[in-house]
């Protein structure tokens, strides 16, 4: 219903079996006879069965059960796949979308601000955090940088490289050099 995850949309069919090729919006797999949902949304959406689920690159090749020849493929092009977010064997990719609204603050206790977008880029999630200031910080969703999530307290708790944060500070109250004349 409208807890279902968009995961991706159908882009083609793949083969003259009915199999259909999937770009993903983020990196996932799913278990065959999972139940998937094809439509524009989550609402208007059809269950089928996935019979087989596998991946390249960023996209996904796909068997739906029912679905056995191209032109039966074909006419479900363009139309998004959507499951409940159970079925999702990668949890941290859906995650993502989930943390709008987060407070986000440093292994040291800083607190960076509040989660108020989430970029999907090809390769991985960019997370906008407002600071209580207005200034925008950007830190990739990566598992190297999150140390730990808490739903109940809506908190993200993240250990960015160093300088990442550096680069996000007004500078220094430079004076500007004096030529030598």
């Amino acid at each position: 219903m409208e807890n279902r995850v968009h995961i991706g949309t159908i882009v083609r069919a793949h083969s003259l079996n009915g199999e259909l090729r999937v770009e993903l919006r983020e990196s996932l797999s799913l278990y065959p006879s999972t139940t998937v949902w094809v439509g524009y949304s989550s609402l208007y959406s059809k269950p089928y069965i996935l019979e087989s689920f596998r991946t390249v690159h960023r996209a996904a090749i796909i068997r739906l059960k029912g679905i056995t020849t191209r032109p039966a493929a074909e006419l479900l092009r363009e139309q998004g796949i959507f499951v409940e977010p159970s079925a999702i064997q990668n949890p941290r990719a859906l995650h993502a979308h989930l943390l709008l609204g987060h407070q986000v603050r440093t292994t040291s206790g800083e607190i960076l601000g509040t989660i108020t977008a989430v970029e999907q880029s090809p390769a991985h999630p960019i997370l906008h955090i407002t600071a209580q200031d207005g200034a925008e910080l950007l830190l990739p969703y990566v598992e190297a940088f999150i140390v730990s999530h808490d739903d109940t307290s809506s908190a993200l708790v993240v250990s960015p490289p160093e300088g990442l944060l550096q680069i996000y500070q007004p500078p220094n109250s430079l004076q500007p050099k004096k030529r030598r004349g």
